[in-house]
C-alpha cells in the first residue's frame, strides 16, 4: 500500500531495527555507532514526514495530527542520538507507570482509603524490589519479619538496612 501512514511506519521500523541492534553496547559506543547506523535513518524519517501536507483535506485527522506532533518536536525525538545513556522511547518509563495507574483505577472499587492506600504502599515495596533485582517475594518477607521483631520484642532497626538496594 502506498498510504503515508504505512511509509512512516516502514521508515520507523527501520530505525527502531537499527536501534536495536546496538542494545548490548556501551553508551559510549552506542552514541557512535547511532551516528552512522541510525541518524542517517532518522534524517529519512524526517525528509519524508517534512514532504507530508497537513493541509491536505484528503489527510485523516489522525495522519494531521501525527505530522504536526512530529514536525514540532523532532528535536526531541532526535535528542537519543546526541546521547547514549537516552533511550529511543520513553516506553520503560510508561510500563512501569502503568501499574500505578492501573491501581490508582482499582482503587475507586477499595472499601476504604486506608486500604487502597495499604495497597499503593505494598504495591510501591514490590516495584522498588524489581527496580533493584530483588525478588519481591523474599523482600516483602524480609521486611515483615525484621518489623515485626522490632514491634514485637523491640529490636533496633536501621530502615537504610532495610532498603532493597543496601547489602
Amino acid at each position: 500500500l502506498s498510504l503515508p501512514e504505512f511509509k512512516a511506519i516502514e521508515l520507523l521500523e527501520r530505525i527502531y531495527h537499527a536501534e536495536g541492534m546496538l542494545r548490548e553496547l556501551t553508551p559510549e559506543e552506542r552514541q557512535k555507532r547511532r551516528q552512522t547506523d541510525v541518524k542517517p535513518l532518522t534524517e529519512e524519517f524526517f525528509e519524508y514526514v517534512h514532504s507530508l501536507d497537513a493541509s491536505d483535506p484528503a489527510c485523516k485527522e489522525k495522519l494531521k495530527d501525527a505530522i504536526s506532533y512530529t514536525k514540532n518536536q523532532e528535536e526531541k525525538l532526535c535528542g537519543f542520538l546526541k546521547d547514549g545513556n537516552i533511550p529511543i522511547d520513553n516506553s520503560a518509563s510508561e510500563r512501569n507507570v502503568k501499574i500505578i495507574a492501573v491501581h490508582r483505577k482499582n482503587s475507586l472499587f477499595s472499601y476504604s482509603e486506608k486500604g487502597a492506600s495499604a495497597t499503593m504502599n505494598i504495591i510501591s515495596l514490590i516495584e522498588t524490589a524489581k527496580e533493584n533485582k530483588a525478588v519481591p517475594y523474599y523482600y516483602l518477607k524480609y521486611l515483615l519479619e525484621r518489623m515485626s521483631k522490632a514491634v514485637i520484642y523491640g529490636h533496633d532497626y536501621d530502615i537504610g538496612e532495610m532498603l532493597p538496594w543496601s547489602k
